[in-house]
């Protein structure tokens, strides 16, 4: 049995951007406030691991982790997580 058009789901765009570009937006605005990793590890209370696997690309960070980070980075969720 066929499906009408109007049942098909459009594709769009995503709410976020993808993880490479998430945590690369995240590397370039730690680097611009001079913080080390281990200086996020202590103000962020996230492991130095799960922040290295954030800024490379492989995980998501969370609203809440993304939102603590940008404003520890001092800039916005938006301009983190836009697409």
């Amino acid at each position: 049995m066929s499906t009408p058009t109007g049942d098909i789901p459009k594709t769009t765009t995503p709410p976020h951007a993808d993880a490479a570009t998430i945590g690369s937006r995240l590397r370039a605005a730690r680097r611009t406030r001079n913080l080390t990793l281990r200086d996020v590890e202590a103000e962020a209370g996230l492991s130095k691991a799960h922040l290295c696997r954030i800024e490379g690309g492989k995980t998501v960070p969370g609203l809440l982790i993304a939102a603590r980070l940008a404003a520890l980075y001092g800039t916005t969720l938006d301009a983190v997580a836009a697409p």
